[in-house]
Protein backbone atom coordinates (compact mmCIF):
# COMPACT_ATOMS: atom_id res chain seq x y z
CA UNK A 1 0.00 0.00 0.00
CA UNK A 2 1.46 3.51 -0.84
CA UNK A 3 0.73 5.95 1.32
CA UNK A 4 1.77 10.06 0.61
CA UNK A 5 2.07 12.12 2.71
CA UNK A 6 3.66 15.44 2.76
CA UNK A 7 7.53 16.62 3.57
CA UNK A 8 7.21 17.51 6.88
CA UNK A 9 5.18 14.07 7.71
CA UNK A 10 7.66 11.60 6.07
CA UNK A 11 10.17 11.24 8.99
CA UNK A 12 7.45 10.92 11.82
CA UNK A 13 5.54 8.67 9.82
CA UNK A 14 8.81 6.65 9.12
CA UNK A 15 9.35 6.48 12.72
CA UNK A 16 5.82 5.63 13.76
CA UNK A 17 5.34 3.08 11.30
CA UNK A 18 8.04 -0.12 11.84
CA UNK A 19 8.50 -1.07 8.34
CA UNK A 20 11.71 -2.91 6.64
CA UNK A 21 12.05 -0.45 3.69
CA UNK A 22 12.03 3.55 3.23
CA UNK A 23 12.13 4.78 -0.16
CA UNK A 24 12.62 8.55 -0.19
CA UNK A 25 12.16 10.15 -3.80
CA UNK A 26 13.90 13.34 -3.75
CA UNK A 27 12.62 14.19 -0.52
CA UNK A 28 14.70 16.33 0.10
CA UNK A 29 14.75 18.60 -2.84
CA UNK A 30 12.35 21.46 -1.51
CA UNK A 31 14.15 21.25 2.20
CA UNK A 32 16.07 24.11 3.19
CA UNK A 33 19.91 23.40 3.89
CA UNK A 34 19.74 22.98 7.60
CA UNK A 35 16.52 20.73 7.74
CA UNK A 36 18.47 18.95 4.42
CA UNK A 37 21.57 18.20 6.72
CA UNK A 38 19.78 17.39 9.13
CA UNK A 39 17.91 14.80 7.26
CA UNK A 40 21.28 12.90 5.75
CA UNK A 41 23.49 13.20 8.47
CA UNK A 42 20.78 12.34 11.54
CA UNK A 43 17.73 11.05 10.58
CA UNK A 44 18.75 8.47 7.57
CA UNK A 45 21.48 7.63 9.93
CA UNK A 46 18.96 6.83 12.65
CA UNK A 47 17.25 4.42 10.26
CA UNK A 48 19.83 2.75 9.39
CA UNK A 49 20.71 1.94 12.93
CA UNK A 50 17.90 -0.08 13.36
CA UNK A 51 18.41 -2.32 10.77
CA UNK A 52 16.13 -0.31 8.15
CA UNK A 53 17.03 -0.38 4.38
CA UNK A 54 16.69 2.84 2.75
CA UNK A 55 16.34 3.58 -0.64
CA UNK A 56 17.48 7.62 -1.22
CA UNK A 57 16.62 8.89 -5.01
CA UNK A 58 18.81 12.34 -4.72
CA UNK A 59 20.58 14.88 -6.75
CA UNK A 60 22.53 15.83 -2.90
CA UNK A 61 25.89 14.67 -4.53
CA UNK A 62 27.78 15.72 -1.11
CA UNK A 63 25.47 13.64 0.76
CA UNK A 64 26.38 10.58 -1.15
CA UNK A 65 29.10 9.97 1.27
CA UNK A 66 26.85 8.14 3.92
CA UNK A 67 25.35 5.69 1.62
CA UNK A 68 26.50 2.07 1.25
CA UNK A 69 25.69 1.99 -2.33
CA UNK A 70 25.46 4.54 -4.97
CA UNK A 71 23.67 3.90 -8.76
CA UNK A 72 24.26 7.09 -11.37
CA UNK A 73 21.73 6.97 -13.89
CA UNK A 74 21.20 8.94 -16.78
CA UNK A 75 17.94 9.32 -19.26
CA UNK A 76 17.03 5.31 -17.68
CA UNK A 77 20.39 3.85 -18.29
CA UNK A 78 22.46 2.98 -15.47
CA UNK A 79 25.92 4.56 -16.22
CA UNK A 80 27.89 3.46 -12.86
CA UNK A 81 27.36 1.72 -9.84
CA UNK A 82 29.24 1.30 -6.03
CA UNK A 83 29.29 0.01 -2.84
CA UNK A 84 31.23 1.77 -0.40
Amino acid sequence: MWIKVSYVEAPAVCTTEDKDLYLFDKWAADQDPAFKAFFYRTILPEFKSRGKCIVVISHDEHYFDIADGTLVMHEGQLLEHGIS
